[in-house]
C-alpha cells in the first residue's frame, strides 16, 4: 500500500522497504499488538504505548500514517498529531476513539474510528485516506 498522491508525493525518509511506515500509539497492549500484527502485512509498523516512545520513532524519520489512541493522557493524541504534521504535512492520521464518532469532522488526511472496531475496518480506513 502506498500513501502518495499528487499533492503529497514522497517516500518515508528512513524506510527500507516498499511498505509505507505506520506508527501506532496505543497504551492498551492487546490492541497495540493486534493492530501491529494485522497491519504489518501492508505496512512497516512501529507500535508504541507512550508519547515518549512515539517521539523516539519520530527521531528516526517521518511516518506515512499514524494511528493514535484517545486513551493517551492529557492532550497526548493532539501532540502526536502535531509532531507528525510538523515532520510531514501529508501524514495520514487516524484517531481511535472510545466515544461516538458522529460529532467529529473528517477533515483532509484525518479520520476517526470508534473503539471497538474490526481490524478489517481499520485496513479499509487506511486505504480510504490513501
Amino acid at each position: 500500500m502506498n500513501f502518495s498522491d499528487a499533492r503529497c508525493e514522497h517516500g518515508s525518509s528512513q524506510s527500507t522497504s516498499e511498505h509505507s511506515r505506520l506508527l501506532i500509539v496505543e497504551p492498551v497492549r492487546l490492541l497495540r499488538w493486534s493492530l501491529s500484527r494485522y497491519l504489518s502485512q501492508w505496512f512497516d509498523v512501529e507500535a508504541v504505548a507512550t508519547m515518549q516512545e512515539a517521539e523516539k520513532v519520530f527521531e528516526n524519520g517521518d511516518v506515512d500514517a499514524v494511528l493514535v489512541s484517545d486513551a493517551l493522557p492529557g492532550d497526548g493524541a493532539h501532540l502526536i498529531e502535531m509532531r507528525a504534521r510538523h515532520m510531514n504535512s501529508c501524514t495520514r492520521i487516524i484517531h481511535m476513539l472510545a466515544q461516538p464518532v458522529t460529532d467529529r469532522a473528517e477533515i483532509g488526511l484525518v479520520r476517526h474510528i470508534e473503539k471497538p472496531f474490526e481490524l478489517v475496518d481499520m485496513k479499509k480506513l487506511l486505504q480510504e485516506v490513501s
